[in-house]
């Protein structure tokens, strides 16, 4: 049987896992990683996806989207 999972980096520091047959989808980000300080420096920048991105599943469609910002206080 055919892989059916899509795995792809769906923004900074964000990684995403979608598999087509289950229909589930895996989030992955690295807490350990900083992106940098937010505009007013309360907090520090972990992950985003630099707004919402399409998730593409198997076949290369994209019927879900993702909009994900991943921070910690200063």
């Amino acid at each position: 049987m055919a892989d059916r999972v899509t795995k792809y980096n769906a923004g900074t520091n964000i990684f995403v896992e979608v598999d087509g047959e289950k229909k589930t989808l895996v989030i992955r980000v690295d807490l350990t990683h900083e992106i940098g300080p937010s505009g007013s420096g309360k907090s520090i920048s972990v992950a985003t996806t630099g707004g919402n991105q399409p998730l593409v599943g198997v076949g290369g469609e994209a019927k879900f989207y993702l909009g994900m910002n991943v921070y910690k206080r200063a």
